[in-house]
């Protein structure tokens, strides 16, 4: 497996939905609160064990 790879891990089919939006640089445009209770709903709802 290669380190570095030609598209971007986020645009990765299995994990690119609608209804996530992309997890945004820490300051005050900041989406962490928001994204992180998205996710965590989206992994509960999928039955998804953990995130490596």
């Amino acid at each position: 497996m290669s380190a570095t790879t030609g598209q971007e891990t986020w645009t990765h089919p299995a994990v690119k939905t609608a209804t996530i939006e992309r997890l945004k640089a820490p300051g005050p445009g900041s989406n962490y609160s928001e994204w992180t209770w998205f996710m965590r709903a989206h992994l509960n709802t999928t039955d998804v064990i953990y995130v490596i």
